[in-house]
């Protein structure tokens, strides 16, 4: 598929799901005073825009880490960033106060994701060798680590765990637009940096000894790679908590439509991402009368046929 014409859809497809998410909802704008109506469609469209925005830090940060390591199974929660910007945004809410939690949330998300990054990029250098492998390996002992403080946490969250709980699997109703503008300054510059950095990912993606035929420094590349994308996922944690399969799955939807220059797949991936979790929070928060769906259990629900399919497609093709 030609890659302007397919930019040109999701941009299309992504402001008709917004413009739909802003009509559609649990509560019926029928007989309701003008003021209500508005302040209800203002919630609506702030929260979809923090979806559309989290949706490209972790398409984007996911394509670029898949590159990055040679690894198509390669994302943020893997190597233990979504764990570390958890363990940060979690100990906000648990421990600072209301008044601050708009500047601490996603202060203490990124700190903990750069910390986790900073554990992981650590012990891939004690090993020495800077493989793919090195980083996913200590990447999973790091999220398991992370993971289990969380847990602990939770515990001395006290009357706030409800609200700990919920944002962990996956909140936009808190979504602020001070936040949200914040958050798209960043998402636009590391999502550009990673597309500067596409021939390399295209290298990188081949292999290491390829990479290094071709003349680049494969562990800068890599090292700064996995900075950029450890800041977008922290992004988009602190804006929307743990959205599980996003990163993940969706680089390989845009691989199936014939993508594989890294500097549009990182592009298309966030915008495909954007797409995904603009439906699914539509989803999340209308496919039930009085109640709604974290945004996590909806991604998780629907990834994981998907991911199945994807290792069945690999299998088969194999």
């Amino acid at each position: 598929m030609s890659k302007p014409v397919l930019t040109a859809g999701l941009m299309v497809a992504l402001a008709l799901a917004i413009l739909v998410g802003i009509a559609i909802g649990p509560v019926s704008l029928r007989h309701m005073p003008t003021e209500s109506v508005h302040l209800i469609l203002s919630l609506r469209f702030a929260r979809l825009c923090a979806a559309a925005v989290v949706g490209i830090c972790l398409g984007a940060a996911g394509a670029a880490l898949q590159g990055a390591l040679a690894n198509p199974l390669a994302d943020p929660y893997i190597l233990g960033v979504s764990s570390g910007a958890g363990l940060g945004a979690a100990s906000a809410v648990a421990l600072c106060p209301v008044a601050v939690l708009p500047i601490a949330l996603p202060g203490l998300a990124i700190a903990g994701s750069l910390l986790a990054m900073g554990l992981v990029v650590g012990g891939v250098r004690i090993v020495g060798r800077h493989s793919p492998a090195d980083f996913l390996l200590v990447g999973i002992a790091v999220n398991a680590s992370f993971s289990a403080l969380t847990l602990l946490m939770l515990v001395t969250a006290g009357p706030r765990m409800n609200w700990v709980i919920l944002w962990l699997m996956g909140d936009f109703s808190q979504a602020s637009w001070p936040q949200i503008i914040g958050s798209t300054i960043i998402c636009g510059l590391g999502v550009s940096g990673l597309m500067a950095m596409g021939r390399a990912l295209d290298a990188m993606s081949l292999g290491d000894e390829t990479a290094t035929s071709f003349g680049f420094n494969v562990a800068r590349y890599r090292f700064w790679v996995v900075i950029v994308a450890s800041i977008l996922t922290a992004t988009a944690v602190s804006m929307g908590g743990i959205i599980g399969f996003v990163a993940l799955v969706v680089p390989h939807i845009v691989r199936l439509l014939g993508i594989r220059q890294y500097r549009w797949l990182v592009f298309l991936s966030g915008m495909w991402a954007a797409l995904t979790l603009v439906i699914c929070d539509i989803v999340a928060r209308s496919i039930l009368p009085t109640a709604e769906l974290p945004i996590g259990v909806v991604t998780a629900l629907l990834g994981t046929p998907f991911f199945f399919f994807l290792l069945w497609r690999r299998r088969h093709v194999v």
